[in-house]
């Protein structure tokens, strides 16, 4: 094999393996974000909590938390009861 082709399989392989590398290194980061559920199954989980109660205990107040991208702080000096409500479609 001649030095020039034997220089070019080492450069080749010397890019891909880095390459690669970062090919999956982003699709392990990014594969949450493009698994995201739809805005009705957000509210539908929010509504699922809520109903159990969970905005009333520090643990169900953090999954609560979870699903908003700014939540705000818990409020513990009152409670508010709904007769269940719907969702306009």
């Amino acid at each position: 094999m001649s030095q020039a082709i034997s220089m070019k399989l080492t450069w080749t392989r010397q890019f891909h393996t880095p390459a690669l590398a970062a090919v999956g290194i982003l699709a392990v980061l990014t594969g949450p974000l493009l698994a995201q559920p739809s805005p009705k199954g957000v509210v539908d989980r929010f509504r699922g909590l809520d109903a159990q109660g969970a905005q009333l205990t520090p643990a169900g107040w953090q999954e609560v938390a979870a699903l908003f991208v700014k939540p705000g702080s818990p409020r513990r000096t009152r409670i508010i009861v709904t007769d269940g409500g719907g969702i306009c479609q």
